[in-house]
């Protein structure tokens, strides 16, 4: 057997969800941009869209945006996408954005975009729940819990933290400090899984906890954290922690 990633003894382990464990359903989101702006834009469009939003590292600003009434996250998220499939700048177009922008907001929060499951989610949490601990600590909107029930993996974690609930956004520490509280957990023995360089591995390492960043899709190659491996298979993560030597999904 191989050595483990870690030398600590870890108890708990927090994920992060957007892009980690949940994704976009690209194909919804192709389809009502689609029909709202009449003319053809595919599911693979949007994900290079969001690629090209998710590399500039984005910050998660919940204010309100100063001139439609969305976070200014979501518009900034919802300007990249059309920016991209429809090559012509929002500024150009405001009138007919930002209604598009506002509907999209309430489809989120109604039904949630990120509502795909991860194909190694599922194995991944199975595999890890019967070794850790397992908690959650994402940005959201306040409907997580709702909207793992839904999925159907709620029930593999103690806790889950959502950033509209507890008012800060990681990578503010109160957040970590929050979950690891709720968990009666020291830092030193919890590693946080994400895919943001700044949010989910600069968060975690600056309350001391350790961190793994997930890049699923090769986004971040170019970044180098020290003491912070990076990982494009969520399930290859999981068993570096293990210390497995081959990468068998256990059964579900």
């Amino acid at each position: 057997m191989t050595k483990p990633l870690f030398a600590q003894n870890f108890e708990l382990i927090t994920l992060d969800l957007g892009h980690t464990l949940i994704w976009p359903d690209y194909g919804k989101l192709a389809q009502v941009m689609s029909e709202y702006f009449d003319m053809p834009i595919t599911p693979a469009m949007v994900c290079a869209a969001e690629i090209e939003f998710r590399r500039a590292i984005p910050s998660f600003e919940t204010r309100e945006h100063e001139r439609i009434p969305i976070p200014q996250n979501a518009y900034h998220y919802y300007a990249a996408l059309v920016e991209h499939c429809l090559k012509q700048p929002v500024g150009e177009m405001e009138e007919h954005f930002g209604p598009f922008a506002i509907e999209a907001h309430h489809y989120h929060l109604s039904k949630n975009w990120f509502m795909v499951l991860g194909p190694d989610a599922v194995p991944v949490l199975s595999l890890l729940s019967k070794h850790f601990r397992l908690g959650v600590i994402s940005n959201a909107h306040g409907t997580l819990d709702r909207d793992l029930e839904i999925l159907g993996i709620r029930h593999f974690f103690e806790f889950v933290t959502d950033s509209h609930q507890e008012g800060a956004c990681k990578p503010h520490p109160d957040i970590f400090k929050r979950s690891l509280e709720r968990a009666d957990v020291r830092p030193n023995r919890a590693v946080h899984i994400g895919d943001q360089p700044a949010a989910d591995v600069g968060g975690a390492l600056a309350i001391g906890m350790s961190a793994i960043l997930y890049d699923g899709q090769g986004i971040f190659s170019e970044i180098k954290i020290p003491g912070v491996p990076r990982f494009h298979s969520l399930m290859d993560a999981a068993l570096s922690l293990l210390g497995e030597p081959d990468p068998v999904c256990p059964p579900i």
